[in-house]
């Protein structure tokens, strides 16, 4: 007596067949002008599975599924890749990023889809890179409008002190949200003119 076996193939996802790059750690402002490389040159992918996969199927796109909020993605010809974006793999493997201006964050991942053409809910894998922008500390800003320069006579102020006028300068500890919730300023003079004597308002 025997009996019959079927056994029903199904797809498997796709697979990372070459490339391991490794999580990026650069510092806040690194790259703000000019693009850097994500390092993903050497990535390929296969199909997965068996003979019956590698000789039907075909991997038919690579989807951006996360951008970290503190970089940008750029296409190595300089247009920049959103999220949801489909690339080509040579796109996928030229991917370069640029820092934003005050932002960091730390060990996020970039995330792409990788999708075959085997159909079901098996057709897709997802890989990703880490990336960490590290806070750097930013100089103080003025937060308040110029200030305008006092021209007054020889002895105007001999006897009286007279205001600078400072009463409505503002500053803040710099321009990222890490910044001004945490750190305090503190103010001291660099220099005074040789024709004048300053003093505080109680005399």
């Amino acid at each position: 007596m025997s009996a019959k076996v079927a056994v029903t193939p199904v797809n498997d996802p796709p697979v990372r067949s070459a490339g391991n790059a490794s999580a990026i750690v650069v510092y806040e402002g690194s790259a703000l002008a000019t693009a850097k490389t994500l390092g993903l040159s050497g990535y390929t992918y296969g199909v997965g599975g068996g003979a019956d996969e590698s000789s039907s199927q075909t991997i038919v796109s690579y989807t951006i599924t996360n951008i970290p909020s503190f970089i940008t993605l750029w296409k190595s010809g300089g247009a920049q890749v959103l999220i949801n974006n489909t690339l080509t793999l040579a796109e996928l493997q030229g991917l370069m990023y640029k820092t934003i201006a005050y932002a960091n964050g730390v060990a996020t991942n970039i995330s792409w889809k990788v999708t075959d053409n085997g159909g079901g809910s098996t057709d897709t894998l997802i890989d990703n890179l880490s990336i960490t922008v590290n806070p750097i500390n930013d100089a103080p800003v003025r937060t308040s409008a110029g200030l305008t320069p006092i021209s007054v006579s020889e002895d105007s102020a001999n006897a009286t002190a007279v205001s600078l006028n400072l009463g409505s300068l503002a500053y803040a500890a710099g321009v990222g949200a890490d910044e001004i919730a945490s750190q305090t300023l503190t103010y001291a003079l660099l220099n005074v003119p040789s024709f004048i004597n300053l003093y505080k308002p109680d005399g």
